[in-house]
């Protein structure tokens, strides 16, 4: 028996979302190839035993930075710009869209998710050289993922307020654009003269997170779950708070401080 809650979307609906989508990760990819700096290594490749060798050390490497004090406080950070995502791709998409107005919707929703998500990206391209951008933009991310998740935890999905459900994953697609980019760039500055460390920390966090989400979407109720975003996003602020009053008392400029110099390098260096 069919209800109001399995209504079809329009075939041009679908087709003008995820043809958009299309576009922009084709024209992304077309970018990374023309502005991506080639480098080649012309030395041959080791043996299976040198491969594991760097391997192991580069793991090693990368727990020994991570276990240092002041590298410690990069963790909240890198652990909720993909835990919030995890949420929404799971706990989100399954307990408030699909159970108020049906599966056929989490594409569309989601796909939104991703637009806007790529947009506020390209729009921190543009103000990175603004002074002060950073601090702002974790303002205006902090004040958004807290009144998305307070909204969650009060708000009970209808059928009648079915933009509620859309309108949450564009703030929270907002949030992931903004901080993202300045997240990565904190971790470089931390470590400058470890790129290689700070990317793979950043990217053990970030899997960590997701792992973390997954492991336990199924096993607590979506509030408690909520909660914990609550949680994970104010270990985040605190950190970023300590971390930028830190380099604050270490820097010697008048500007932002040195993380405008590092994103601006990250975003806009491979433009040369």
């Amino acid at each position: 028996m069919e209800d109001d809650n399995h209504q079809l979307i329009s075939q041009k609906t679908i087709y003008i979302l995820y043809s958009t989508l299309s576009g922009i990760i084709f024209v992304s990819i077309v970018l990374t190839i023309i502005f991506l700096v080639q480098r080649r290594d012309n030395k041959k490749e080791d043996d299976s035993q040198g491969l594991l060798r760097k391997s192991l050390n580069s793991i090693l490497s990368t727990w020994k930075t991570a276990l240092k004090p002041n590298h410690l406080l990069l963790i909240p950070l890198g652990f909720w710009t993909l835990s919030g995502e995890a949420f929404f791709m799971g706990a989100f998409t399954n307990s408030f869209i699909t159970c108020t107005i049906g599966v056929q919707y989490v594409g569309l929703i989601m796909t939104i998710y991703g637009i806007i998500a790529t947009a506020a990206s390209i729009i921190v391209t543009y103000i990175v050289k603004l002074k002060y951008s950073r601090p702002i933009c974790f303002l205006i991310s902090s004040l958004l993922s807290y009144t998305i998740f307070i909204v969650m935890l009060l708000w009970k999905p209808t059928v009648s307020q079915t933009y509620v459900l859309f309108i949450i994953p564009c703030l929270s697609s907002i949030v992931d654009g903004l901080t993202e980019p300045f997240i990565t760039a904190m971790y470089n500055s931390m470590l400058p003269d470890k790129n290689d460390e700070s990317y793979s920390l950043l990217t053990c966090v970030q899997e960590a997170a997701s792992l973390i989400i997954f492991f336990y979407a199924t096993m607590l109720r979506v509030r408690t779950q909520i909660i914990l975003q609550l949680i994970y996003l104010t270990l985040a602020m605190l950190s970023y708070i300590i971390i930028s009053i830190k380099q604050r008392r270490t820097s010697t400029n008048d500007d932002d401080d040195q993380q405008t110099f590092v994103l601006n390098r990250i975003v806009l260096s491979d433009r040369c």
